[in-house]
């Protein structure tokens, strides 16, 4: 589908993100606190055509103009430690069934993370749990402890 026909331009969307930034640099540290962007926004926008901006587009842009500089730090230390804890679980992993689950959850995770840079992919709640639910799966701890069996009668399926 035509972006023209959805409503946002792109013309619109780079004035958005011009904008976002602009919000961003007067508030670096703190920002201006989560969710509040349709409140701070119109204060800085450079182009007007009677809508309400409630999000950037873009979710990176939009947590820094939210939280600053602490808030992207933050955000960017989860990143890390999703792919870190999930490629440490892909090393452990004992067979090929088990790394193509553990891979197939950070995977995933890239994919919506990816769909960020153009969407406010991960303010819309189903998006946020999906996300969720695969980075806990990518980082859960992949081994059973030592000296207990598992049961094929305890085994949730």
């Amino acid at each position: 589908m035509d972006e023209q026909n959805e409503g946002l331009t792109k013309q619109l969307r780079y004035s958005i993100y011009k904008d976002t930034v602009g919000i961003f640099r007067e508030h670096p540290w703190g920002g201006t606190g989560f969710g509040t962007l349709v409140v701070a926004y119109p204060r800085y926008a450079s182009f007007y055509d009677g809508r309400v901006v409630d999000h950037a587009h873009n979710d990176y842009l939009e947590l820094l103009a939210d939280a600053g500089i602490v808030g992207g730090a933050l955000g960017l230390c989860l990143i890390v430690a999703l792919y870190w804890r999930g490629l440490a679980n892909l090393r452990g992993a004992k067979s090929a069934v088990a790394r193509a689950a553990i891979a197939g959850a950070p995977s995933a995770c890239t994919g919506l993370l990816l769909h960020s840079f153009v969407d406010f992919n991960l303010h819309i709640p189903s998006n946020a749990m999906i996300f969720l639910l695969l980075a806990c799966f990518a980082t859960a701890p992949m081994s059973v402890p030592s000296g207990r069996r598992i049961h094929r009668a305890s085994l949730p399926c």
